[in-house]
C-alpha cells in the first residue's frame, strides 16, 4: 500500500513539475513548488520540508563575513519557504543562536526549538561504523583505523573541530586518502594529524 501510494505521489509531483523552467522569477518557482506540495497534500498527507544542512546556504566560497548570507537565508528566503503548504524543519549549528542576524531574522518564524545533544565518542564511532559498513560490509571503524587513530579523531572532534561532525568526517576521509597513497594497511595517528593540519585543525 505504501509503495503504491508513493508511486502515485511521485507521478503526481512529476506531472506538476514537468517542463518547468527553474530559471523563472522566484515567485513563479515558489508557485510551482507550492503546486507540487499541494499534489502531495491531496493524498491526505502533510508534507514537511527538511533543511538538514543550513550551512550549505550560508557558506559560499571563501567569504569571511557570512552575516549578510545568514540574515538573508533566515529572513526573506526562509519566510518565502514557510509560506508554502508544508511544515518546515531547519537544522542549525549552536553558533547561530548567538548571532544577532539569526535572532533578528528568526523572530517567531521557527516555533519550536529542539536542542540536539552533542555527539560523544561512542556516537562518533557508530557513525564511522555505518560508513565503513556501507563501503565494506562486515567491517567496522576499528578495522580501518588503529585504536590510537580513533582516539586522536575523537580528540579532534571534541577539541579543534568543536563537535562539528562534518569536519571530523572530512579529517577521517583525508586521512584515508593519505594512508592509501602511502600504502598503509590502516589509518594511523600520523595520517590523522596530517589530515587535521590540512583542515587547519592541528599544529
Amino acid at each position: 500500500m505504501v509503495g503504491a501510494l508513493g508511486a502515485q505521489i511521485g507521478r503526481d509531483v512529476t506531472r506538476t513539475l514537468e517542463g518547468v523552467d527553474l530559471r523563472r522569477p522566484l515567485a513563479d518557482v515558489l508557485d510551482v513548488a507550492d503546486a507540487a506540495l499541494a499534489a502531495i497534500a491531496a493524498h491526505e498527507l502533510h508534507p514537511v520540508l527538511v533543511v538538514d544542512d543550513s550551512d550549505t546556504f550560508t557558506r559560499l566560497g571563501e567569504i569571511e563575513d557570512r552575516t549578510p548570507l545568514v540574515s538573508s537565508f533566515f529572513g526573506p528566503v526562509l519566510r518565502a519557504i514557510a509560506d508554502l503548504r508544508a511544515g518546515i524543519v531547519v537544522a542549525v549549528h549552536e553558533r547561530y543562536l548567538d548571532m544577532p542576524e539569526y535572532r533578528k531574522a528568526d523572530d517567531g518564524l521557527l516555533e519550536t526549538p529542539i536542542i540536539v545533544p552533542a555527539l560523544d565518542d561512542r556516537h562518533v564511532e557508530q557513525i564511522l561504523d555505518r560508513r565503513v559498513e556501507f563501503a565494506a560490509p562486515g567491517r567496522k571503524a576499528c578495522d580501518l583505523l588503529t585504536g590510537e587513530a580513533l582516539q586522536e579523531l575523537y580528540a579532534i572532534h571534541r577539541g579543534p573541530a568543536k563537535l562539528n561532525m562534518r569536519l571530523t568526517l572530512t579529517v577521517c576521509h583525508q586521512a584515508l586518502l593519505i594512508s592509501a597513497q602511502n600504502g598503509d594497511q590502516r589509518i594511523g595517528t600520523l595520517a590523522i594529524a596530517h589530515a587535521a593540519r590540512q583542515q587547519n585543525l592541528g599544529d
